[in-house]
């Protein structure tokens, strides 16, 4: 399911689109518009099924939006939101049969479940509505659909019986393309891409581009599938990619790489996707350009594993900063020289994950346990995108190494720290595991540290906190005493009241008694 964001402001579109979950609405495209024209636009292309609009608009608002929904019989399920808590606004809304309207600032987790029910009414919609109705109804997604399933091979070789009800002449030929679009953050929020799809397919329309199918890839990047038409299609499709580069660069903050293969038909459309796959997979130092399969050099590069061996000792040593000013200044100098490549980062990441293993093992530290959280795995996903993607990368495990290892060379801080979660957690499971876990460090290692620096096991100094406890609630509350057992970590009031003796010489209920 599909839904239209139409706003004039961007700063509502980057709101909107960061601070609603889409995916978990159920919405598979949210195009965005910023005016009337461009919404009518996308209604007549594409499958739409709910509308969330702002009702002042320069160039057509909102009302007159809807008006003209309703006059081409579509069912979309519309929603809109203003500035202004206007009588004749709600009237005319209320007259045109808007599902919500609501006023601006928007309230995220309010949005979202009007968002919800809309989906909910347009489902209930789409399901009294006989499929053979409109048989040019959603012809743009059935061609995007062909396409991504085509190119990923997920549709038989006689495209012929590709199931989606599109049909190609045999001598029809198309750009294929592959758009990577980068930025300086971490991770590319959802809004730039749409904001960047949005823009992609008005500047191909103005330049005269047939685009037959623009979709997301797995892999985040953006496909378009352009028909050819004149000599002069590759030249129109170089000037796209240098307005799109422009408004990236303006506006987001980011750059484009643009891949293609030319006069590709649908039945070698597959072949033609893996060649510019190569040439995108491997080309990791380009940043804001454009490349024809055809012109790409796939180069082997040597490589040295002596830049990491050297990282290693200086990290070992304490020079984390050092060791990550380095890596980037490394990278980019090679990058510059055109001396890098995927197979090359990708050795250089696993050698230096390789070296931080055996660092961290030396010093006792669970690296599965240090390296488990989101961010690792998000950065680790994106790695191999560019060098920009690696060097992110590299530097955030050198330092969580680096810093975790400075911070263990004081084993005293580190039974600190186990004495102060011990004293928190008093009333859980606690145990060797369990603070291996916590803090990274090996089973064995933290005992020794542990029984070294404070004269008692780690099991003893958790029963010392417990009938602390324990004699605190029994002298000061009126807590009764299995509850008290509860409350500090025992399941079985036998077996507490048992501890307790052992260690006090009197059972709870006497300890309390004397203690009044």
């Amino acid at each position: 399911m599909n839904i239209l964001l139409v706003d004039d402001d961007l700063d509502v579109i980057e709101g909107i689109m960061d601070g609603v979950d889409w995916e978990g609405l159920g919405f598979r495209q949210v195009y965005l518009a910023q005016s009337a024209k461009r919404a009518r636009e996308i209604l007549q292309e594409q499958d739409v099924s709910v509308l969330l609009t702002d009702i002042e608009m320069p160039g057509g608002s909102g009302l007159e939006l809807l008006e003209w929904v309703r006059d081409n019989q579509l069912d979309v399920v519309t929603l809109f939101y203003t500035s202004f808590a206007s009588f004749n606004y709600a009237q005319k809304a209320l007259e045109l049969h808007s599902f919500a309207y609501f006023l601006k600032p928007i309230a995220y987790p309010e949005l979202q479940g009007h968002l919800f029910r809309a989906r909910d009414e347009a489902l209930r919609l789409r399901s009294l509505k006989r499929p053979e109705s409109d048989p040019k109804a959603g012809l743009r997604d059935r061609k995007e659909r062909f396409w991504k399933k085509l190119l990923l091979n997920e549709i038989p070789k006689s495209v012929e019986h590709a199931g989606d009800s599109v049909s190609y002449e045999p001598q029809a030929r198309f750009m294929l393309c592959v758009c990577i679009l980068g930025d300086s953050s971490e991770q590319i929020s959802s809004w730039k891409k749409y904001a960047a799809l949005n823009v992609l397919e008005e500047m191909a329309e103005d330049l005269s581009l047939a685009v037959e199918a623009l979709f997301t890839l797995p892999g985040g990047e953006v496909c378009i599938i352009i028909r050819e038409g004149d000599e002069g299609s590759e030249t129109r499709l170089l000037k796209l990619h240098q307005e799109l580069s422009s408004f990236v660069k303006k506006y987001l903050s980011g750059w484009v790489n643009l891949y293609y293969a030319l006069g590709t038909g649908v039945q070698d459309a597959p072949q033609a996707y893996a060649q510019v796959r190569v040439c995108a997979d491997d080309d990791v130092s380009r940043k804001g350009g454009a490349c024809a399969a055809r012109d790409y050099q796939q180069n082997s590069f040597p490589y040295d594993g002596e830049k990491v061996r050297e990282w290693g000792s200086a990290l070992s040593s304490g020079q984390t900063a050092q060791v990550q000013k380095d890596i980037c200044a490394y990278l980019d100098q090679l990058s510059a020289q055109g001396k890098l490549n995927m197979p090359f980062i990708k050795y250089m990441r696993i050698d230096l994950m390789q070296t931080i293993h055996t660092l961290l093992k030396q010093k006792q530290i669970s690296a599965h346990d240090l390296f488990s959280d989101e961010r690792f795995d998000s950065l680790r996903a994106s790695s191999l995108q560019s060098v920009e993607h690696m060097k992110r990368y590299l530097c955030y495990v050198v330092e969580t190494a680096g810093e975790y290892m400075e911070y263990i060379r004081e084993s005293g801080s580190v039974v600190s720290k186990m004495k102060d979660y011990i004293g928190e957690h008093y009333s859980e499971d606690v145990t060797r595991a369990v603070l291996s876990k916590v803090f990274y460090l090996n089973p064995d290692y933290l005992s020794r540290v542990f029984k070294k620096k404070t004269g008692v096991s780690i099991g003893g100094y958790l029963q010392e906190v417990r009938m602390c406890q324990a004699k605190e609630l029994l002298a000061h509350t009126d807590t009764p005493v299995n509850e008290v057992a509860m409350q500090v970590g025992y399941d079985n009031i036998s077996y507490f009241s048992h501890v307790f003796k052992e260690k006090t010489g009197l059972t709870p209920i006497e300890y309390r008694r004397k203690n009044r």
